[in-house]
């Protein structure tokens, strides 16, 4: 969503109204660069400027009613990179929601943050999927939707969403989930009618720990038209916790995409360059490590590991807190594995021979117009202030 500016100064003035019991500020300011390695045309960094904040207020009238706003101000340099031409192309509402509670009824109305499912990375059961492999710690896009939870006996809740597009009625999806928890786990069953893909969705999702903890997901994607093709998609995963230092954690797991293709030869490079796809082939293994060194250092470790090619994306990162509310990231997205492979694309050969035919005069001017702006490293440093 686009909102004008008159939304967000409705917004603030709505939070900065009517005799508001309690009103609370939080959020961050934020500045990235990166670095792109072997980048050979045009500019090869980025660069963002993002103010976050996040406005909470509940009322006299309505007590049981509170109203979140979270507007955003962001700036972007370098590759690629369109001029501003107007408000919305840098100031935007990325939430926007009431919430209501009623006893065992949980009521969430606006433009909110929907996730679903216990894996890393990939989430089968989240019907509002959104995959960052290459920013891990991204923030999810907002959905335009109405969320019901209703809290029964014995630890069972049971949710209800029905979700619409920005500008589209009738980009609408609805989701439908039942969970009970016991024991120290959670049992989860899924189910959502999906207007913009045109199809069902069936999942199952479990999470819990013993000693170790564990969590599986699978979920079967049902088009609605017989001539496309049906798919299933499982994640299952280990994390154990370990006392060294202040605290370290390292977890594994398993993932399957019914839906990719198990030989490089078979690649659609042009669903991952244009964002159409995540990942391209069907088995992966990921591995996280976090290790807080002491109460200012903490290094982190995330790989992603193509079964299918063996190439791997690794994600090694250092935060440090320089004082309270302040601190400083330092990371890279590196590629290894043989050249050719998923993560591992150097040359325009290799782009041509996995690229349906045709597609270049279309597109582009040459192969190499594309493979001169595919970076073989990312570097990057970031500076925080949370308040």
């Amino acid at each position: 969503m686009r909102p004008t500016s008159a939304i967000v100064i409705f917004t603030l003035a709505a939070l900065g109204g009517g005799d508001p019991v309690r009103a609370e500020l939080s959020g961050y300011a934020q500045v990235r660069y990166f670095y792109l390695h072997g980048v050979e045309e045009g500019d090869n960094y980025l660069s963002q400027e993002r103010l976050r904040p996040t406005f909470t207020g509940a009322f006299q009238e309505l007590p049981r009613v509170k109203l979140t706003a979270t507007p955003q101000a962001l700036f972007k340099q370098g590759r690629n990179e369109p001029p501003v031409r107007e408000v919305s192309d840098y100031l935007t509402v990325e939430r926007l929601y009431l919430d209501a509670a009623y006893k065992s009824v949980d009521l969430r109305l606006g433009r909110q943050d929907i996730h679903w499912g216990s894996a890393k990375f990939w989430n089968p059961t989240d019907v509002f999927r959104q995959t960052f492999l290459a920013d891990y710690w991204a923030e999810r896009q907002g959905i335009n939707a109405v969320m019901v939870n209703l809290h029964l006996p014995q630890e069972v809740t049971l949710t209800g969403v029905g979700a619409t597009g920005d500008t589209d009625p009738n980009q609408n999806r609805y989701a439908f989930r039942g969970a009970v928890r016991r024991w120290n786990q959670e049992l989860a069953l899924v189910f959502m009618d999906d207007l913009v893909q045109d199809q069902f969705v069936y999942g199952f999702d479990c999470k819990g720990r013993y000693k170790i903890g564990y969590w599986a997901e699978a979920a079967w994607f049902h088009p609605k038209q017989q001539s496309r093709p049906h798919h299933g998609e499982i994640a299952a995963g280990l994390d154990y916790l370990i006392p060294f230092r202040k605290g370290a954690a390292v977890a594994v797991q398993y993932y399957h995409d019914g839906s990719g293709v198990a030989r490089v030869h078979d690649y659609d490079r042009l669903l991952s360059l244009f964002g159409l796809r995540p990942t391209l082939a069907q088995d992966y293994a990921s591995f996280s490590g976090l290790l807080n060194w002491n109460k200012r250092v903490t290094l982190g470790l995330n790989l992603i590991y193509n079964l299918d090619d063996d190439t791997s994306f690794w994600i090694p990162s250092t935060n440090i807190k320089l004082v309270d509310g302040l601190e400083l990231n330092l990371g890279a997205n590196l590629f290894a594995g043989p050249r050719g492979g998923e993560f591992h694309l150097t040359n325009e050969e290799q782009l041509v021979e996995q690229t349906p035919p045709g597609t270049f005069p279309f597109l582009f001017e040459s192969p190499e117009e594309v493979t001169e702006g595919i970076a073989h490293a990312i570097y990057y440093i970031w500076l925080r202030w949370n308040f």
